[in-house]
């Protein structure tokens, strides 16, 4: 279903499109999938994705190991950050095809932050993904994050 591509987080491209114009629409969500780290779950949530023809998905709890990116048999791109050794947490940022090449940079922050950032002739756009600690957490895992 993926592939792992083995390049820094951080890409620059010189080349802007008008795929963020004035004009155009992006469709952007965020789910809550409470875990990625099972059979098919990625190609499960990408199909969804496109069912509701979503340009740009904010992924919580998606529960991978690591940070990295991966791009789908259909040119989605995944930019993910989990936590080091343990399947918990984890968020990341799924991009069509489309809106996968105004990928300016992209940077894991944490378990529970990811960052990307697009250009276009038009703009600039950042979008944060982050998934914060419930109420039944322990205090310092609260304070940690705020």
């Amino acid at each position: 279903m993926t592939i792992s591509d083995e390049s820094p987080p951080l890409e620059v491209r010189s080349a802007k499109s008008d795929a963020l114009g004035p004009k155009s629409i992006l469709r952007v969500g965020a789910w809550n999938v409470r875990t990625m780290f099972e059979t098919s779950k990625t190609a499960q949530v990408i199909n969804e994705m496109k069912r509701y023809r979503l340009d740009i998905l904010g992924i919580s709890e998606c529960r991978w190991i690591g940070s990295g990116r991966l791009t789908t048999n259909d040119g989605s791109l995944i930019l993910y950050s989990g936590h080091e050794s343990t399947h918990s947490h984890g968020v990341a940022i799924i991009l069509s095809r489309e809106k996968a090449r105004t990928l300016m940079e992209w940077e894991p922050i944490s378990e529970r932050i990811v960052k990307a950032r697009f250009d276009s002739k038009y703009c600039k756009l950042t979008i944060i993904q982050c998934y914060a600690p419930t109420n039944d957490a322990e205090a310092d895992v609260k304070d940690d994050w705020y």
